[in-house]
């Protein structure tokens, strides 16, 4: 069998209970060495990392938001 060898990064597992290395799984999803589903080589614990970009809204729209709401 072969397989990949990706970058393993040392993070908390909250299932291990301590720092473990993790490495990145096969991306289903096309993102290659920046995939953000990472997954603990010792229990298999998948955590996802990844930075969510959100438009912020302006003065006016969170206030008619506010008012349409109540």
């Amino acid at each position: 069998m072969t397989r990949t060898v990706t970058q393993l990064v040392l993070r908390d597992c909250s299932t291990c209970g301590e720092q473990r290395a993790f490495e990145a799984v096969v991306c289903a999803e096309s993102h290659g060495a920046d995939c953000p589903e990472l997954v603990c080589i010792d229990c298999g614990e998948a955590v996802f990392v990844g930075v969510f970009e959100f438009e912020a809204a302006a003065g006016a729209e969170i206030e008619t938001a506010i008012a349409a709401a109540a």
